[in-house]
């Protein structure tokens, strides 16, 4: 998942459509000659924990977990991103670091997060 426009910690969203529209236009908006969302695609099969290092503590050792729980099935963006927003708004509302710049490689059911500011 790269080249998607994204920000956490600015709005939790009624349903999944209304965020998927909003990363929608969001994308459009930044990178109107394209960008890599397409929120059906599929990324991997659920269960799926994303990990985020804190780097800005000293030292970077404290982690944070979000889970997204569906079993034995593909999970696709829409689905990833939309989870991660809503189980992440509390902790990023208040971060400078809370741009989506992507994923890491996906190892045993785990990938780990990666913003910017």
């Amino acid at each position: 998942m790269e080249n998607i426009y994204w920000s956490f910690g600015w709005k939790q969203y009624d349903s999944r459509d209304e965020f998927i529209r909003a990363v929608q236009e969001e994308c459009d908006h930044v990178s109107p000659e394209g960008h890599g969302w397409n929120p059906q695609d599929h990324v991997c099969h659920g269960p799926l924990s994303i990990e985020f290092e804190l780097m800005w503590k000293d030292p970077p050792d404290d982690m944070i977990y979000f889970e997204i729980t569906t079993e034995n099935r593909p999970l696709t963006q829409g689905e990833i991103l939309h989870e991660l927003n809503e189980q992440s708004f509390d902790f990023f509302k208040d971060k400078d670091h809370r741009f989506f710049e992507g994923f890491g490689d996906l190892i045993d059911g785990r990938m780990y997060l990666v913003t910017g500011s």
